[in-house]
């Protein structure tokens, strides 16, 4: 999943990407990047199974040149997960937010970013207790995830991704918390 995510960043003309994740992605997955954004009044239809922004015509489907279409991702990881989808189109600070749950509830709201888009995803297969079995330990999903993005970096020249992984207890203070442990070798890889 977190593979299709970094490749819609890619597709969007993103320079940079941060990957955050917590307990190998079944708590949180956040993936922002810096690239063109989903138009407000499209971040809805963006979630529905099938939809792209890629193909217009019949004719545009012998000219994609891109690594994945952002609705097919969307709308299954709503159906598995919270979801919560930001996005702008410029730099205004002025952005629209989207939030999904499996069971199809949707809010959206006014927020704030720069041009770009993030993607939270809370509590993957909370609602699926079969496929949340399945999961690997959280150490190797995260690894998982980490290699992911340091493939992204080949196709991110002169970009960069950032990855990072891990919690501090909830009693933690703030700054504790903001201390997350950091691939350096993703980070430093993908510096232009």
């Amino acid at each position: 999943m977190v593979r299709e995510l970094l490749e819609n960043a890619l597709d969007a003309g993103a320079s940079a990407i941060r990957v955050e994740v917590r307990e190998g992605g079944l708590r949180l997955i956040r993936v922002a990047d810096d690239g063109r954004g989903i138009a407000g009044e499209e971040l809805a239809l963006a979630c529905q199974p099938h939809t792209t922004s890629k193909v217009r015509t019949l004719r545009d489907l012998d000219a994609i040149a891109t690594l994945g279409f952002r609705g097919e991702a969307l709308a299954s990881i709503a159906a598995a997960a919270e979801v919560e989808l930001t996005s702008a189109t410029d730099e205004s600070g002025l952005a629209r937010s989207l939030t999904l749950t499996p069971g199809g509830q949707a809010a959206k709201i006014a927020s704030s970013r720069p041009r770009g888009t993030t993607l939270t995803v809370r509590e993957l297969f909370q609602s699926l207790p079969a496929r949340r079995a399945m999961f690997a330990r959280a150490g190797v999903e995260t690894t998982k995830i980490f290699a992911d993005a340091t493939r992204v970096c080949a196709d991110l020249p002169g970009g960069a991704v950032y990855a990072r992984s891990g919690w501090a207890s909830p009693g933690a203070d703030a700054r504790a918390r903001s201390r997350w442990k950091c691939r350096r070798d993703v980070r430093r890889g993908c510096r232009a």
